[in-house]
């Protein structure tokens, strides 16, 4: 038998298995290995992610494929991608026979591609595919072979006989002498070879001794071909080298009309060294142009290092890490310059240096780049089809996976649809790429093609055909002259070519033509033989299938035979794509065909997708065990199934799927975003969904234990309890509500973790059990805390904390110091919800310190956040922005390449930062960046887009005054709020609506703003919570409630706000009073003294301005209490020193206010014995006496009070007045001479005036010396003089 061999599978995805035998006599044994043996194969290819591909042609062979003469060359090329082969023969020899036509020209068809047919014209077909798989080449292909013993088949045809069967007498017996002879010889040339197989075996007696043979001497093979090998004959990179070499040269074989685009590609690459984007409508030859340009610069330019990769040429092109990764491996290969000679060993070695991680693989890839740049290397890097590059998660960014730093030596260039307007954005406007269109076909071209592709064929057109093809619209598109110049070069009817000609030409485009092709298809591959609607039924589920559908899929759905399927896909074969296993349309035109020609209603796209969904359930219910994660079959259902449901409304069957532990369990791993979007499309809540999650759960528990009992061979798990097999959904099913800020689910889903892991002592390892146990209880903490359960959490994280510091001081332990890590990080967060600032910042410290220890640079990015919330809200938003950009700075390196939601937070933080710097514009344009991602990763009903509305709204408040711009944005959040049940107890829901009744009273909206601010204020009241409400707004509140006449409510707020330590304010006091001063006298409240205005001021801020104030205006002076006014302004002055002579000032204010002139005149005095210099103290003393009329007293200050202010003019002109009144007309003369010649116009005026009437009372007086009695004149120059005090009197100032 065949020595050990490693063997690795052609397609890494898929393991075909070829089974070759005449049809006739040998349905017992198809039987036996259909029903006992393939799933065994299935089995063990599924739980290693490979698909099973059994291959028979020999299901019946139709008339179109025996029509058309391909049948052998399909069973040929079906070998060439088979792993393995399995023979087997009874009697009957096969099809055979020199003069057979049908069977001679199969022969003509594929002796072009199998020669070795030539010379065995009179063998059977089974026998060529012996041929094939094995004798031509023994040892190349695992190969079992069966004959099995005359003796049954003799046995069969007798009772047969007796019955007169003859239909079966026939199939178990030889067809001649001739044949019997071939078989003969067809077992000696096997026995020659017998070494080189797996197994043989000559004389099985009956169909089931003959199956388990084949599966005995197949299965080791079998399993070693799903084993990693990593030193299998080709390295990964010259595979992926042939699959691209093969496609290049598929396009170079006849190339035309592109010679202009190639010269540019040229210059740019060689000349300009710069970075090129082809782009070109579908099909417009863009492969092409790259491909003939590889030949080019392969030709031309010797010294230019060429790395190409055209994705979607073959399995595994079209993922980014595997695009980058063989990058990677060829730029290593070109700049070690101590390469091996060995080429193929360096690419082995090349390849098991494969870096896991995506960001590795990039920055390697970048260093790489470098590195030939700097030693001097010319490196071009050609990536074709950008636009068919694997669908990427909700959170990447665009082509994020691109070199973005190309260094100078290195020249990238890539290709597109023209429709791709991301890329053009990003390479050409952004990056600076020179853009190369491709544009439609000149005549001159298409002519040049359509005679030299025809050729290749033997086939020509007439000067008219041509012309016609050339001046239809639609040919100037390389991929419609293509499909057009196909179909006719199979077209058989030669007087009907015009005719087929026109159908095609004159087609409305490449869609429309691929609806011509789907005619051709059904009437080729369509047939009577229970596959009448083969291509309306592949392509119509292709259409509809969510992300492609598998070959086995495709068969076993619809039941094809491998005769049926082979040649139908090897026809659609240019038309597809081959994503690891997956096939889907290559064309965009190809599905709009589909749909147009197949699935033209909803109803038809329903009746499809119904079809899917029954398939895929049916895959599931044949799951027995969902814990197998790893099972193919089940992540091929939830990629497909809920997508399916959903679009078809089928809500009940989508939550029976999601609710199914396995699909949930698959999907949570491949995209929680994604999931958590199918769940919100059921309509259900957090609680009904963690509800249906947990009894699907429960139920599964019962599946394994029962599993577990059964009398199967041992598995690694079987020895643990079901709970902790299944633990893996609950994990899932947490992170889910987690993300999904699903609060209450997350809580309960984290509570039944760890009550589990409570129950299961001694059943489980116990240092695994504690640590999952105590991890557990860190996340369920942290689940506390944002359901702001803040006693419950802080008992859990301490106790968790307690627990790590003491083991560590016993014994160092990794996994303790981490989870001592996050404890002081969650900790740290639950005081910083708080405000407790000084005691959340060490925790953070202590945190970033250990994660720094254990390489975990997310975790410190984390803690780096959370400092820097409490420097923004500690006014240091300088600071904290340092903190924010080094987190962002990690993440990007960590998320490389994509956004996730925590992203889009610390977007939002930086944001806030911005504007608290004062720059509105670069906090919007943060603000809705932020909210782009987020809604991009969880949508746009997810409760982080609500904070993006509340920063937005607190930007157009502060920073733009735009209150109503502000109020919509809060609304907005509070209907996310709403939409997602969260609780008004949640800080985001009561901040939100106290925000909004702040942006309603900013608009004197009060009455509007009442009903929420009594919601938010009840809540906080109930909750002992109400010192982390807005002060402000409860005041503005309090102040509406008092003017309203809501005394007792107004009353109430003012009262919680005294009972707290940090929300008693002196304004609170005052309105509490003015609340009470509103009452009528016998109603009046009697206060606590501790709840006075009073104590206020003489035990809690004695001496402020605010509170004296309104004491001595509202208490003081009403009570004319001069003693208390004196002490009050006394203690005022003392305890603000700083304040100096004003304190007095202010005080003789209140009491002119109060129209008690005479309080203000005793403060005054007061303040001049303690301040004697002060000038304002004398000027204001001075004016009061003047205004109370003692112009003797205001006299004795008045020289005094001129000399201190000598440019004060109104000082001057009522100086005058004081002097005149106490008979100094000398100085008052002076003081209003100095008025009239100072700047103010109107007092100058004034002052002009009563120096007139002065002189004029002066020149009465002296003309009236002469009269006898002088004591009349003198009573009368009296009175003149109290005349003119009087005028001046009218002008006080």
């Amino acid at each position: 038998m065949a020595g050990h061999v490693k063997r690795k599978m052609k397609n890494p995805k898929t393991l075909r298995v070829f089974f070759s035998s005449p049809f006739g006599g040998m349905e017992e044994e198809r039987e036996e290995l259909t029903r006992k043996y393939f799933p065994q194969f299935q089995h063990a290819c599924n739980v290693r992610g490979v698909q099973f591909v059994p291959v028979d042609m020999r299901w019946g062979i139709t008339t179109e494929a025996a029509d058309n003469a391909q049948v052998v060359n399909i069973c040929l090329r079906e070998i060439d991608r088979s792993d393995i082969f399995i023979g087997f023969f009874g009697q009957r020899y096969g099809w055979h026979g020199l003069t057979d036509e049908l069977l001679q020209q199969n022969i003509d068809n594929a002796v072009g591609r199998y020669p070795f047919l030539d010379k065995v014209r009179d063998k059977s077909v089974t026998e060529f595919e012996f041929m094939h798989g094995h004798l031509n080449h023994p040892g190349q292909l695992p190969v079992v072979i069966c004959f099995r013993d005359k003796a049954y088949d003799d046995s069969v045809r007798e009772k047969a006989l007796a019955n007169g069967d003859k239909k079966t007498v026939f199939k178990y017996s030889a067809e001649s002498d001739y044949s019997v002879q071939a078989m003969d010889d067809l077992i000696k040339h096997v026995k020659a070879t017998e070494n080189e197989c797996l197994g043989v075996l000559y004389d099985y007696s009956n169909p089931h001794e003959g199956a388990k043979f084949m599966f005995e001497s197949v299965w080791e093979c079998f399993q070693e071909f799903l084993l990693d090998n990593s030193d299998a004959i080709l390295s990964p990179l010259q595979q992926s080298r042939l699959c691209h070499d093969a496609f290049i040269s598929s396009l170079t074989t006849l190339y035309i009309g592109g010679q202009d685009y190639l010269a540019q590609l040229k210059s740019f690459v060689l000349q300009d060294k710069s970075n090129v984007l082809i782009t070109g409508k579908s099909g417009s030859g863009k492969s092409a142009l790259l491909a003939n340009f590889i030949t080019l610069l392969r030709s031309e330019a010797n010294s230019v290092h060429i790395i190409y990769h055209f994705i979607g040429c073959a399995q595994g092109t079209t993922d980014p890490q595997n695009i980058i990764q063989h990058i990677l491996d060829e730029l290593r290969g070109i700049c070690d310059d101590e390469q091996p000679a060995d080429k193929e060993k360096y690419d082995a070695l090349s390849n098991m240096e494969e870096e896991n991680d995506f960001h590795e693989i990039y920055v390697a890839l970048e260093n790489e780049m470098a590195k030939a740049s700097k030693i001097g290397k010319a490196v071009v890097i050609i990536i074709d089809g950008l636009n068919k590059v694997t669908a990427a998660t909700k959170t990447a960014k665009h082509l994020y996976w691109l070199p973005k730093d190309v260094p100078s030596g290195v020249s990238l260039i890539v290709s597109t649809r023209s429709t791709d307007s991301d890329s053009l954005d990003l390479l050409v406007t952004k990056e600076g790429f020179n853009n190369i269109e491709i544009h439609d076909l000149s005549e001159e071209t298409q002519k040049e093609i359509c005679e030299k592709s025809l050729m290749i064929t033997g086939k020509e057109l007439s000067p008219q055909q041509l012309q016609r093809v050339v001046e239809a619209e639609q040919t100037c598109s390389p991929l419609f002259l293509k499909i057009v110049l196909s179909e006719i070069s199979i077209y058989g009817y030669f007087r009907l070519l015009d005719t087929k000609i026109d159908s095609l030409i004159y087609c409305n485009g490449v869609k429309d033509l691929l609806s011509k092709v789907l005619q051709r298809l059904e009437e080729d591959y369509n047939n009577q033989d229970g596959h009448s609607h083969l291509v309306q039924q592949v392509l119509s589920a292709l259409a509809v299938s969510h992300q492609g559908l598998t070959e086995t899929d495709i068969v076993t759905m619809f039941k094809i035979n491998s005769s049926a399927w082979s040649p139908f896909y090897f026809a659609l074969e240019n038309f597809l794509i081959n994503d690891s296993g997956l096939l889907r349309f290559a064309f965009s035109e190809l599905q709009e065909a589909v749909e147009s020609t197949y699935l033209k209603t909803e109803e038809k796209r329903a009746s499809v997708k119904h079809h899917l969904i029954q398939y895929f359930k049916m895959i599931l219910e044949e799951i027995e065990i969902r814990a197998d994660f790893s099972n193919l079959a089940l992540r091929r259902v939830a990629n497909e199934l809920p997508w399916l449901q959903k679009s078809v409304g089928d809500l009940p069957g989508l939550i029976q799927t999601l609710s199914d532990v396995g699909v949930f369990h698959v999907l949570e791993q491949k995209s929680e975003y994604e999931l958590i979007d199918l769940w919100a499309s059921t309509g259900l809540d957090q609680d009904e969904i963690c509800q249906q999650l947990l009894a699907s759960f429960d139920l599964a528990i019962c599946d394994m234990y029962n599993y577990q009992q059964k009398d199967t061979p041992v598995k690694d798990n079987q020895t643990d309890p079901p709970g902790y097999v299944l633990l893996p959904v609950l994990k899932s099913m947490s992170n889910m509500f987690s993300t999904a800020c699903q609060h209450r689910a997350h809580i309960r889903t984290l509570e039944r973790i760890v009550e589990f892991l409570e129950r299961v002592e001694g059943k489980l390892e116990e240092d695994v059990r504690r640590t999952l146990l105590r991890d557990n209880k860190y996340f369920l903490a942290c689940a506390y805390v944002d359901d702001t359960n803040y006693d419950k959490a802080q008992a859990l994280h301490k106790s968790v904390m307690l627990d790590c510091r003491k083991l560590l001081e016993e014994e160092y332990d990794p996994r303790l110091k981490q989870t001592l890590a996050f404890t002081c990080n969650g900790l740290g967060v639950l005081y910083l919800k708080q405000k407790k600032y000084k005691e959340a910042e060490p925790l953070f410290v202590e945190s970033i310190e250990h994660h720094n220890d254990l390489g975990n640079n997310k975790s410190v990015g984390d803690a780096k956040v959370n400092i820097g919330i409490i420097k923004l809200d500690t006014g240091q938003p300088d600071v904290a922005l340092e903190f924010f950009t080094d987190a962002l700075q990690t993440f990007e390196e960590i998320f490389f390449g994509h956004l996730p939601i925590l992203v889009g937070n610390l977007l939002t933080n930086i944001a806030l930062c911005h504007r608290r710097m004062g720059d509105a514009e670069k906090a919007e344009a943060m603000y809705l960046r932020s909210m782009k991602i987020k809604a991009h990763a969880v949508g746009w009903t997810h409760e982080a887009i609500a904070f993006c509305y509340m920063n937005l709204g607190a930007l157009e408040f502060y920073s733009r005054k735009n209150y109503a711009k502000a109020e919509e944005y809060n609304r907005k959040a509070i209907e996310i709020w709403e939409f997602n049940k969260v609780k008004l107890e949640q800080n985001e829901m009561w901040q939100t609506l106290e925000n909004l009744v702040l942006y309603l009273i900013c608009q004197s909206k009060f009455a509007e703003a009442l009903p929420i601010f009594r919601r938010v204020f009840a809540m906080l009241q109930r909750e002992n919570r109400v010192d982390q409400g807005a002060a402000s707004v409860h005041r503005e509140m309090m102040r509406y409630l008092i003017s309203e006449g809501q005394l007792d409510e107004a009353a109430n707020i003012a009262v919680c706000h005294l009972a707290s330590h940090k929300m008693r304010q002196k304004s609170v006091y005052i309105l509490l009073d003015v609340c009470d001063q509103r009452y009528p006298a016998e109603e009046r409240p009697k206060r606590k003294r501790e709840e006075t205005v009073q104590f206020a001021l003489e035990e809690v801020w004695p001496g402020d301005n605010e509170l004296s104030a309104y004491v001595v205006q509202n208490y003081i002076l009403p009570g004319n209490d001069v003693e208390s006014l004196l002490k009050i302004v006394k203690t005022m002055d003392e305890l603000n020193p700083d304040f100096l002579w004003t304190t007095y000032d202010v005080c003789a204010t209140w009491c002119v206010n109060a129209e008690n002139q005479q309080a203000a005149e005793l403060v005054l005095v007061a303040g001049l014995e303690k301040y004697p210099y002060s000038p304002e103290l004398k000027t204001r003393l001075f004016d009061t006496y003047r205004l109370t009329h003692q112009f003797d007293k205001a006299y004795e200050l008045l020289r005094e009070v001129v000399s201190l202010n000598p440019q004060n003019q109104a000082i001057c002109l009522v100086g005058g007045q004081v002097a005149m009144k106490n008979g100094d007309l000398e100085l008052c003369k002076e003081l209003w001479q100095k008025t009239a010649e100072m700047e103010d116009e109107s007092l100058a005026h004034q002052a002009k005036d009563m120096l007139k009437s002065l002189d004029e009372i002066v020149s009465n007086y002296e003309a009236d010396e002469g009269v006898e009695d002088s004591s009349v004149g003198e009573s009368a120059a009296t009175g003149d003089a109290k005349q003119a005090s009087a005028e001046v009197a009218k002008d006080d100032i």
